[in-house]
């Protein structure tokens, strides 16, 4: 079953309270001289390490924000919200309970714990 988040919003300004946020929290990093190649293979000048945000809960939270201002605003809806370890895991928290979504654990599968313990799959109570 698909979760639609609840309304939230959705401005330029939100936008900008929540770049100036992330560079007061110097969550942000210009890398002029060395530009870092992404996962994706994009090369890109900026850096944005999201783990700091939880130092600073107003600018966590314009992310957040504005994470479910997307959400809504391109009406998407979702089964499940997950994020990779650190920083992800955290959003997806964060996020999961605005559209009433299950989360999985950030780690699939315990080191050494047998197949038939996967996290993945929802625990029976």
């Amino acid at each position: 079953m698909a979760h639609k988040f609840k309304p939230s919003y959705t401005s330029s300004i939100a936008e900008d309270i929540m770049a100036e946020r992330l560079i007061r929290a110097k969550a942000v990093e210009f890398l002029t001289e060395e530009p870092m190649r992404l996962k994706s293979g994009l090369i890109s000048p900026v850096y944005v390490d999201n783990r700091k945000l939880f130092y600073y809960p107003e600018a966590w939270s314009d992310v957040i924000e504005t994470m479910a201002s997307r959400v809504e605003e391109f009406d998407l809806s979702f089964d499940i919200v997950a994020g990779v370890e650190a920083a992800g895991s955290m959003h997806a928290a964060a996020l999961a309970p605005r559209g009433a979504a299950p989360i999985p654990p950030a780690a699939a599968r315990h080191h050494g714990a047998p197949r038939s313990q996967d996290l993945r799959q929802p625990l029976a109570y």
